[in-house]
């Protein structure tokens, strides 16, 4: 959010107004004389060209690095949390050590990006400066009707393009780049949501006054997941009765959970106390 609210208006704004003075530039040096239209098209037509080449590899890269950075602030915020814990068991040499290893990951495409975007300036460097040795090159090989005020101005607004045009193809990289952010949040916004908060039936106040949990024929299925971590689960836990699950990783407890708070919808039916809690709204389900 901070890319898309901060950081790509100004980029955005810088391309605009880059762009314009590019224009403005080129149609000043082509009144001079119309020939040297020729050499701006060129211009133009070697600079779309390297730039398509550029953003098919920047954007990837750019993509690479957003989805670096968040393990690092995700590590942060669990390490941060789970300070004491951390402390007690003695485990501050793993946690530091996996920090480094999602900082050396994002550094690295970090690096990636930030050397690519210098290779282009470069390359536009080298393009502008063909384009100037053009213009001087035609301004001395044909200096008739050209009066020497012009042949100036026409040199100078040359030599004006070379750092305005490294930047301006730099900046609409860079807002074709930051639009990976856009499609993250575009992504976000199109995930599924959860069931109704509040429900078409409401439970009465003193449910549920048992605490019994059926589960019938219970199938849960994560998302890219092409088998289903629960399995036709069936079982019924008393009121009053204390039931630990046990099973290696991935077995499905956090699972039994999950189904149990809504947090994921499942197949089957989940009762407590006789009462579907797909009839019953999410606020209600989980505050009591």
């Amino acid at each position: 959010m901070g890319i898309v609210d901060e950081q790509m208006p100004l980029c955005l704004y810088d391309l605009i107004s880059i762009a314009a003075q590019l224009i403005g530039y080129l149609v000043v040096v082509a009144l001079v004389n119309w020939y040297l239209i020729f050499p701006a098209l060129v211009l133009i037509i070697l600079i779309l060209i390297i730039r398509w080449i550029y953003i098919k590899t920047a954007r990837d890269l750019k993509r690479f690095e957003n989805m670096a950075r968040s393990p690092i602030y995700n590590h942060m915020t669990t390490t941060l949390s789970g300070l004491a814990t951390i402390r007690a068991f003695g485990t501050q040499n793993m946690f530091m050590n996996q920090y480094y290893r999602y900082q050396n990951d994002h550094t690295s495409t970090y690096f990636m990006c930030f050397n690519s975007s210098r290779a282009l300036g470069i390359v536009m460097d080298y393009l502008c400066l063909l384009y100037i040795l053009c213009v001087a090159l035609f301004l001395m090989l044909f200096p008739e009707g050209v009066p020497g005020g012009s042949a100036g101005l026409a040199l100078t607004m040359a030599l004006g393009v070379t750092g305005m045009t490294q930047w301006g193809v730099r900046q609409s990289a860079e807002v074709e780049n930051q639009m990976t952010s856009v499609e993250r949040i575009v992504e976000y916004s199109r995930l599924e949501s959860e069931a109704p908060l509040e429900g078409l039936r409401k439970p009465p106040p003193e449910w549920p006054t048992e605490g019994c949990i059926e589960l019938r024929g219970v199938y849960m299925t994560y998302e890219n997941s092409l088998k289903p971590t629960l399995v036709d689960l069936n079982c019924m836990i008393r009121g009053g009765e204390r039931v630990g699950i046990v099973g290696r990783t991935g077995a499905g407890k956090s699972s039994v959970v999950a189904a149990l708070f809504r947090m994921r919808e499942c197949e089957g039916q989940v009762l407590i106390d006789g009462v579907d809690t797909k009839s019953v709204g999410l606020h209600d389900l989980r505050r009591k």
